[in-house]
């Protein structure tokens, strides 16, 4: 199965809402509640999206799982994620 980046996703995902509820016009009535509806929507998506990560994240693998590296800058910096299992304490 191809990767894709579905930490990404997790995390820009809010922002590209609140980018969209920003870029919203029309009466103050509507524009209310047009946001908390995207609002809504980019909460569950994001939420189900993020389920996916716990329903195939593996806690007994002690390497950075979901891992996403790119270059960015034209190589100069790059952009790198990835999840790690919390170190369990007694």
């Amino acid at each position: 199965m191809a990767s894709w980046p579905i930490l990404s996703v997790t995390v820009f995902l809010p922002l590209l809402g609140a980018l969209f509820i920003m870029a919203l016009r029309g009466e103050d009535a509507s524009i209310a509640r047009n946001a908390r509806w995207v609002a809504m929507w980019t909460t569950l998506i994001t939420f189900a999206i993020s389920l996916i990560l716990v329903w195939r994240f593996d806690a007994g693998s002690p390497e950075f799982q979901f891992v996403e590296r790119r270059p960015w800058l034209a190589g100069t910096i790059s952009y790198h994620v990835g999840s790690m299992a919390s170190p369990c304490r007694s």
